[in-house]
């Protein structure tokens, strides 16, 4: 199977900024992913600046509020712990003050787990051991 590379027209900097505008509009878009997008579309780093700049400005991109977003969504959709988070951040050069203010979030989590503070996997494997152990002593 031949993989064809798409081709990537350059964008002006009003062409990105009109894009990235609709993008951050619809979904938290970290300084990272930005970088990534402009990159991708061949702009001078000067470019990127420039843009990233006005973004910041007018509140499309937060790197704070992309993470806190980041946090609660793994931590509630798809059951990633603490680690795997922190990583995903780094590696999307979010900066260790905005990780480590995001601490909190950890700790509500851990508390408003579920019963006998367990989180919900835990608590399902609980109850999945229960059942078993039960089964176990009814043969």
């Amino acid at each position: 199977c031949r993989m064809e590379q798409v081709k990537v027209k350059r964008k002006t900097v009003e062409q990105a900024l009109s894009v990235l505008r609709r993008q951050c509009a619809r979904m938290e878009r970290s300084e990272y992913d930005v970088r990534r997008s402009m990159i991708r579309w061949q702009m001078t780093s000067d470019e990127m600046e420039n843009v990233l700049s006005q973004l910041i400005a007018e509140r499309f991109v937060d790197n704070a509020r992309y993470a806190e977003a980041f946090v609660r969504d793994k931590l509630r959709f798809s059951g990633w712990g603490r680690k795997k988070i922190v990583n995903a951040l780094r590696i999307k050069q979010i900066s260790p003050h905005i990780i480590a203010s995001l601490d909190y979030l950890f700790d509500s989590e851990d508390e408003g787990a579920g019963p006998g503070g367990f989180s919900s996997w835990q608590h399902c494997l609980k109850r999945r051991l229960d059942k078993l152990k039960l089964k176990i002593v009814m043969t």
